[in-house]
């Protein structure tokens, strides 16, 4: 490893016309200069194509991909194919980076020996931002459960890692995964990494959209979260004598409310898929810590009655548009 890596920068773009310019000059005004920045257009239909085109006249590290559309996962999967530094950072085309976060995050894996290097965001909101931080853990396990239970944001984005961690994934992103699909990955990266860093900057401009590439609130996206979690709860449910094992439940908690929430928010409309919830995970909110309302909540929920009664009560506050809003603002992919 040398202080002079070239780190590839890989950004699916995906009619995102109105965000790409700023995100490309955030990469063109970074303090360090070994980098390429691997454009791939995802069949866009509006003008960001030829804006991320006549960028490459500009800057001789620029390069554009040009494929048919296949989904965020297809996308980043052609620009990891296409990359050719010993360092891959993942920037969504609607989102941005600091001026010095190449900087800070190649002198953190050099001066610490890291593989593995997250840094912590800005979340913009279209009349206000907020910082997140990542939680101080020591050990590297502790932060893969965070990870697994969702207690902290699974998102690729905002990360510098080396691009063997990636060689080691099978798969890598699942194409048609395109809502969630950072849980599949980074979980599994951070497991293959030696001596990850998680850091207290916030280099990572994340612009929150309603219209993000992970697409509208729909029961598809539910359904590629389960996707995701197999992926996942396969890889690590048998690892170092099951350590992960409370970690693996929670998430599927998460997952499985977030199905209910989904019901519950157009009751009348969504009910058809309540079967297909019960025929998940059944019997795993016994094996994982949660909360006594969390429990109480899943438990009343897997019996139809109860449930009707719950759908009757249920608040409008609590609705899909907001749960996924939450969950966009801190796990987008």
């Amino acid at each position: 490893m040398g202080i002079n890596d070239t780190i590839s920068i890989l950004v699916p773009v995906y009619n995102v016309s109105k965000y790409i310019k700023q995100c490309i000059e955030s990469v063109i005004s970074q303090t360090y200069p070994y980098w390429e920045l691997v454009l791939v257009d995802d069949g866009s239909t509006d003008e960001s194509p030829t804006i991320c085109d006549n960028f490459v006249n500009k800057d001789s590290r620029i390069k554009v991909i040009h494929k048919k559309n296949g989904g965020l996962a297809s996308a980043r999967n052609a620009g990891l194919e296409n990359a050719s530094g010993s360092w891959i950072m993942m920037l969504d085309g609607d989102d941005w980076i600091s001026p010095y976060a190449l900087q800070k995050s190649i002198d953190t894996a050099y001066n610490h020996n890291a593989d593995f290097i997250k840094f912590s965001h800005i979340l913009e909101y279209t009349k206000f931002s907020k910082n997140f931080s990542y939680p101080i853990i020591r050990e590297k396990e502790e932060y893969i459960d965070a990870l697994l239970s969702r207690s902290i944001p699974t998102s690729i984005w905002g990360g510098l890692y080396k691009r063997e961690l990636f060689n080691k994934l099978n798969p890598k992103f699942t194409n048609g995964l395109n809502f969630g699909e950072d849980y599949s990955v980074t979980p599994r990266l951070l497991y293959f990494s030696t001596n990850p860093i998680f850091l207290q900057d916030c280099l990572y401009h994340y612009r929150v959209l309603n219209n993000s590439y992970v697409g509208s609130h729909k029961w598809s996206n539910i359904q590629q979260l389960i996707e995701c979690e197999k992926i996942i709860f396969d890889f690590f449910s048998n690892l170092d004598n099951h350590r992960y094992k409370n970690s693996l439940y929670a998430g599927r908690i998460w997952i499985k409310k977030l199905a209910y929430d989904y019901i519950l928010s157009n009751y009348k409309q969504n009910y058809i898929h309540y079967e297909s919830i019960q025929e998940l995970y059944i019997n795993d909110i016994n094996h994982a810590k949660c909360s006594l309302n969390k429990h109480l909540f899943l438990s009343l929920a897997s019996k139809k009655i109860s449930f009707r009664l719950i759908a009757l009560l249920y608040p409008l506050k609590r609705s899909t548009i907001s749960m996924i809003k939450t969950y966009l603002g801190m796990n987008r992919g």
